[in-house]
């Protein structure tokens, strides 16, 4: 389980957004430190993927701030915030299905890239050894991720579990300094979930990555992160320790509706 060991990498404070009359943020704030785990839980509807879309400029909050390691980046664009360091996977996977693992992985590089469209398209010299390094730390991530055997396959010929690894290999790519997880457990089996859980852990542990983790899967949260965060409709009701969230009374009736 890993902890924050210094002054916090992303600070989110007063976040609202409405959709209509729906208020799908209102009011949250909490930190997650650097190298920290955190988990974000919640029922259906609770604000976790809308949250997760504001932190990384997929939509645009209305009100409050998010600041990751100082400086402002509510309202950047997607591409400008993942440039600063946000990688994320999604609830639905967002892979290219008629590319194969390593060129997937290969795309979570080009965050990073600073060849021009000149230069590629005249393959300059300055492209050729760009192109040669985004393939070497793609490779590094598939070794690290134990992707070898299926780097070369199409992933659309994947399972599930090895799809999902794949996105992460891709989020990883890109050397963020906080990794967004949506949802990674969904549709995979509880041999793949155990795996999973073991994998969260040395990204934080021996990779060194802050991590963000959206799950419904409340038993993997509770055994990778060092805190979490509790939403209910829109609202932040809960943020501590694993074992206190679980005997929290606003939780309990969060899920079950009585204490």
């Amino acid at each position: 389980m890993t902890v924050a060991t210094t002054d916090p990498l992303l600070r989110v404070t007063d976040l609202r957004i409405r959709f209509g009359g729906i208020k799908a943020l209102d009011g949250v704030s909490f930190d997650v430190g650097r190298g920290e785990t955190v988990g974000v839980i919640g029922p259906n509807g609770s604000g976790k993927t809308t949250l997760f879309n504001c932190l990384s400029g997929i939509y645009s909050a209305d009100e409050g701030g998010i600041v990751l390691d100082g400086a402002a980046i509510r309202g950047m664009p997607a591409h400008e915030i993942a440039a600063r360091g946000i990688s994320r996977t999604f609830q639905n996977l967002a892979l290219f299905p008629t590319m194969t693992v390593l060129d997937n992985v290969k795309v979570g590089c080009h965050s990073h890239s600073s060849s021009s469209f000149v230069a590629n398209a005249l393959r300059f010299p300055s492209m050729l050894r760009e192109e040669a390094e985004i393939r070497d730390r793609a490779w590094h991530w598939i070794e690290r991720l134990g992707l070898e055997p299926v780097a070369h396959q199409l992933v659309t010929d994947l399972p599930m579990g090895t799809q999902k690894k794949t996105e992460l290999a891709r989020a990883l790519a890109a050397e963020p300094r906080l990794l967004m997880l949506d949802e990674p457990a969904g549709g995979i089996s509880h041999e793949e979930i155990d795996e999973l859980e073991e994998l969260i852990r040395r990204i934080g542990q021996e990779f060194g990555v802050t991590i963000l983790l959206v799950e419904h899967h409340v038993a993997l949260v509770m055994g990778v992160c060092a805190r979490v965060v509790v939403l209910n409709f829109g609202q932040k009701i809960a943020d501590d320790s694993p074992g206190r969230v679980q005997s929290d009374t606003a939780v309990i009736r969060a899920y079950l509706g009585t204490d």
